[in-house]
């Protein structure tokens, strides 16, 4: 049983349905917010950029793509100087020199092309070069370069109008009028440059850019590159590369450097960085510029593919990396490299490249390396647990959605949604297949109008083959028909299809519908019934009236008892209402009395000129007499009268306030009923609390309904669980089977693990 070292991730899992990518990890799917999703993985994550990637410096690695060794910059420094200016037979050998790697490696050579130090197009290249050094011994690389590109730039020219006419016929069968216009005129500029009729140099890049730019749809954009992208370079063309070089080169120099550019080791990213892989070392392996070029952004699944051997190369490389970290080539940070990258592949390529991770020969590193799988294994046994229990909580989960009584509509709702989705990408497809179809189609057509002529007026000896191949681009353009009306034919019975589902789905949509909208209105209801009952306490309008109504009796009582006491006096006819002397001097006593208490109570008697306790006491003493005089005046019947004049308009005032306080309270009054009116009238038949349990089980069943639309999702995550827990489980079994985990400690962390009851 072999082990994939994958990274395992833990998602804690809830009902909200939208997936995220942080920091190059999958997330919860189900997260409300970040706090609810929890990522755990064993890989060094540290930031690193691909030109600080140290692998890349270790001398005479093989490229685990293509399997040819790969050229630091101080083997290309070293390379460079050694072809120098050379010519002729010396240049000869020393170009095939390099055609051996063990030339550079000091060892016996893994190469079984012949290639060596070089890539298959450079090989060609390098080739021709000597072939061209017999032809011209006296040359060096610049010399032959630009010899030989004289003879190419027809030849370039050629293959150049080949991508033109291409370019050309599409234009005419896909556009019509001032577009098409516009786009032929832009073509022949640049014939014109391509012949040399312009004052500018035609430029590949700048050619495809600008014919890019000049359409509008995506579709015609990715339409036009498949053709622009077809104009020949010096990467992949050998007229392209003599005519460039022998233009932009100014040194032999810089030709040789050419040959082995694409030796260079690179940092190939195993996840793409537009599939979310990151620039840190667990995502890293070292490939060479040629390598990582062709890739572009294949998966590693499918570039695996297209390698035969890759396996056991990778292998190979992640050996030859052992050896440079035990001998410490590299920094403390690369001690984990390794089982990171094994990690990674097995991860992946979902188990299908599972890589032996070599034993650690330097003591030191060794020691360490057991440190820290003992510490791996314990974070993946309590990981494994959590994993186990988070998969029980989405089957419980799922299973609950099950219960729901109308579980089977809503899931075959659902069902329909996700099918008419399908259709409609495999309609799109279709659409744009047939379209490269139909561009095909008039290509042959014309071809073979070209082609019957040329039979017509063919010898005898030359018609065979000619008839041959006008039979074979008639049964080619037949077939193309026949895929054109096939296609058609399936678009026609997705469409059908479609307007099927559509049908069944309207009374799954008007359901749904129905009980969104009522959710909707008691939502409403509610929130409206609760906002009236809010308002109905801010008012409390009857404790409000009956504390104003005691203050008001409060008030007409002292008026009255008042009233009384002034109307006695004057009976008893003992004052005079119109003498107001007793009640003057009683105002002035009090206002004395008031002047010597602020005295005395700014303790500071100094500005009188006097002893300050001195003038303290003759004060108090003043203030004593004052205040006897008072109450021998509020006892006479005149004051008395007077002070009960006064109390009646101060208590009258009051009362008055308070009266209209209560008209305020009586229109509040009336506000608050009509607000219960209201609310009785809303809630009709139900009580308030059954409005409120009625619009929160809506709102929940409309909750289960969207989560049973986006049960795929759900299921997809359970069985992506699933798989993470067999891949802990197997992860455990490959951690008992190193070489270095063999004693007895190890076996003993190593028993918990049964994963036999998972499934």
């Amino acid at each position: 049983m072999k082990i994939n070292l994958s990274t395992i991730k833990y998602f804690a899992l809830n009902r909200a349905n939208q997936t995220q990518r942080q920091n190059g990890f999958v997330v919860n799917p189900f997260a409300q917010n970040q706090r609810d999703s929890v990522e755990i993985s064993f890989k060094a994550t540290k930031y690193c950029a691909t030109q600080d990637f140290q692998i890349k410096d270790i001398p005479n690695l093989y490229c685990p793509a293509c399997g040819l060794v790969m050229l630091n910059d101080k083997q290309i420094g070293a390379y460079i100087k050694d072809i120098g200016n050379k010519k002729g037979e010396e240049l000869i050998e020393t170009l095939e020199k390099y055609e051996d790697d063990s030339v550079v490696t000091g060892k016996p050579s893994r190469d079984k092309t012949g290639f060596g130090i070089y890539r298959p197009y450079k090989k060609e290249v390098v080739d021709l070069y000597k072939e061209l050094a017999r032809e011209n011994p006296d040359e060096d690389l610049l010399g032959l370069t630009k010899i030989h590109a004289k003879r190419c730039i027809e030849k370039l020219i050629e293959e150049q109008m080949v991508v033109i006419e291409e370019l050309q016929k599409y234009i005419e069968l896909h556009y019509k009028g001032d577009e098409k216009d516009v786009l032929l005129e832009k073509v022949d500029d640049y014939i014109k440059q391509i012949k040399g009729e312009s004052d500018e140099t035609f430029a590949r890049k700048k050619f495809i850019v600008a014919m890019r730019n000049a359409v509008n749809s995506t579709r015609e954009k990715n339409e036009i590159d498949a053709i622009t992208n077809k104009m020949p370079t010096s990467e992949n063309d050998i007229n392209s590369f003599f005519v460039k070089y022998a233009r932009k080169a100014e040194s032999s120099k810089e030709i040789a450097t050419k040959f082995v550019e694409q030796s260079k080791p690179t940092a190939e990213h195993l996840r793409p960085k537009n599939a979310g892989g990151k620039n840190n070392l667990a995502n890293y392996i070292c490939d060479c510029a040629d390598c990582n070029q062709k890739r572009g952004h294949t998966p590693f699944t499918e570039w695996l593919q297209t390698l035969p051997g890759f396996e056991q190369r990778l292998q190979q490389y992640i050996d030859d990396v052992r050896v440079a970290i035990d001998n410490d080539e590299l920094d403390d940070e690369y001690d984990t490299y390794i089982e990171n990258i094994v990690e990674t592949i097995a991860e992946i390529s979902e188990g299908e490249i599972i890589l032996e991770v070599p034993e650690v020969l330097n003591p030191e590193k060794n020691e360490a390396a057991m440190r820290r799988r003992k510490n791996e294994i314990e974070k993946l046994k309590a990981q494994n647990e959590q994993l186990i229990k988070t998969k029980e909580a989405l089957e419980a989960e799922i299973a609950e959605l099950e219960k729901y009584p109308n579980f089977d509509d809503v899931d075959e709702h659902r069902e329909i949604n996700e099918s008419i989705e399908v259709i409609n990408q495999e309609i799109e497809q279709l659409n744009q297949k047939s379209s490269q179809l139909e561009g095909a189609k008039y290509r042959l057509r014309q071809e073979l109008n070209g082609l019957e002529s040329i039979v017509k007026s063919a010898s005898a000896a030359d018609k065979p083959s000619l008839q041959a191949r006008y039979d074979a681009k008639a049964k080619e353009l037949e077939d193309t028909e026949k895929e054109i009306d096939r296609n058609k034919d399936r678009v026609g019975e997705l469409k059908r299809r479609k307007i099927r589902l559509k049908k069944q789905k309207k009374g799954f949509v008007a359901s749904e519908e129905a009980i969104k909208t009522r959710c909707e209105q008691f939502r409403v209801l509610a929130l409206k019934i609760k906002e009236l009952r809010e308002r109905i306490d801010r008012l409390n309008y009857i404790e409000k009236e009956a504390i104003l109504l005691d203050r008001i009796a409060e008030c007409k009582n002292e008026i009255f008892e008042r009233e009384v006491q002034n109307n006695q006096i004057i009976y008893d006819g003992q004052i005079n209402p119109s003498d107001t002397t007793d009640f003057n001097k009683y105002n002035r006593l009090n206002d004395l009395k008031r002047t010597a208490e602020n005295i005395l109570k700014g303790k500071d008697c100094k500005k009188f000129g006097a002893n300050s306790g001195q003038v303290r006491e003759i004060i108090e003493m003043g203030r004593q007499s004052i205040e006897l005089q008072i109450k021998e005046l509020a006892r006479l019947d005149s004051v008395i009268y007077f002070l009960n004049l006064n109390e009646i308009k101060a208590q009258q005032s009051a009362k008055e306030k308070l009266e209209a306080k209560l008209a305020e309270i009586e229109e509040v009054k009336a506000q608050s009923l009509a607000l219960q009116a209201e609310v009785a009238q809303l809630c009709g038949d139900m009580t308030e609390d059954e409005v409120a349990q009625e619009a929160k089980r809506l709102q929940q069943e409309t909750r289960i309904i969207s989560d049973i639309h986006a049960l795929s999702a759900k299921r997809n995550m359970l069985n992506h669980l699933k798989k993470m827990i067999r891949k802990n489980g197997i992860q455990f079994k490959k951690l008992e089977d190193y070489k270095n985990l063999r004693n007895n400690e190890y076996e003993e962390i190593l028993s918990f693990i049964d994963v036999s009851n998972v499934f």
